[in-house]
């Protein structure tokens, strides 16, 4: 057991912050696949006049880098250039007494212009507030909600009109139905396949590949993760197809 005393201000000064920024709430919205989010905007406006009255502020350090192009074809036939950047980044937020913590988070970003990396820079940013002044958010995902190993799925948390915005009469359905969607043992079909396909000193990371390509015909949840889940049932056998030609040109 450590008996490690920490005596630098920012110890104390961290609390003061997190009773002064105390929950965000979801006020924006992805008009495209229609759901509501926190912007990295929303943490700073919250995070910004707390660390200015505690005398905080944070210098960011980029430690890692990954960096993934492809190109994607829209339904007009026009090709268009994407880039993925995965960043490893640690964030030091200083005290005045020049004491610090660090906190390092992982950020994505998927862009066709040159925002890929920003876009990453946020991601990580926003975690980093969420996870060193335990900002209440009610939707970051638990990764124990679910089991790899045995792909058993825990009872998931009843859901209302405060945590997933439900559509009132009349209104379009937010989320895609779900008998429109592929099968779990669809899911395993195509991870499957996708693995058969490729070459064997590629089939390691599998998992990546996939995920680029599902990235890449924009198949992600709304926090931008790549997932096959979001597959719908009827282009099942076209996506398959897209896959196992995208990892035979690896």
């Amino acid at each position: 057991m450590s008996t490690e005393i920490h005596t630098g201000a920012i110890y104390g000064l961290i609390p003061k912050v997190m009773k002064d920024i105390g929950s965000i709430g979801k006020n924006r919205k992805n008009e495209q696949q229609r759901y509501a989010f926190r912007g990295i905007e929303d943490f700073y406006q919250a995070a910004h006049p707390a660390m200015i009255e505690h005398g905080i502020f944070c210098a960011p350090e980029v430690q890692e880098r990954d960096v993934y192009r492809f190109e994607k074809t829209n339904d007009q036939g026009r090709v268009t250039s994407w880039l993925h950047v995965a960043l490893k980044v640690k964030h030091r937020f200083f005290a005045s007494d020049g004491s610090f913590v660090d906190v390092t988070t992982c950020g994505e970003g998927l862009d066709n212009s040159d925002k890929a990396t920003n876009k990453a820079m946020s991601g990580a940013m926003k975690y980093a507030l969420i996870e060193l002044f335990c900002v209440p958010t009610q939707d970051v995902e638990d990764s124990d909600r679910e089991s790899p190993e045995t792909g058993v799925a825990r009872k998931p948390v009843e859901r209302t009109t405060e945590r997933i915005p439900v559509p009132g009469p009349g209104e379009d359905s937010i989320l895609p139905d779900a008998d429109k969607l592929i099968t779990a043992d669809q899911c395993k079909k195509l991870h499957m396949r996708f693995r058969e396909s490729l070459r064997e000193e590629l089939k390691p990371n599998a998992d990546k590949f996939l995920y680029d390509f599902l990235g890449s015909r924009m198949y992600v949840d709304k926090d931008g993760n790549p997932t096959a889940k979001l597959i719908l049932k009827e282009h099942f056998a076209e996506v398959g197809k897209a896959a196992v030609k995208f990892a035979e040109g690896l």
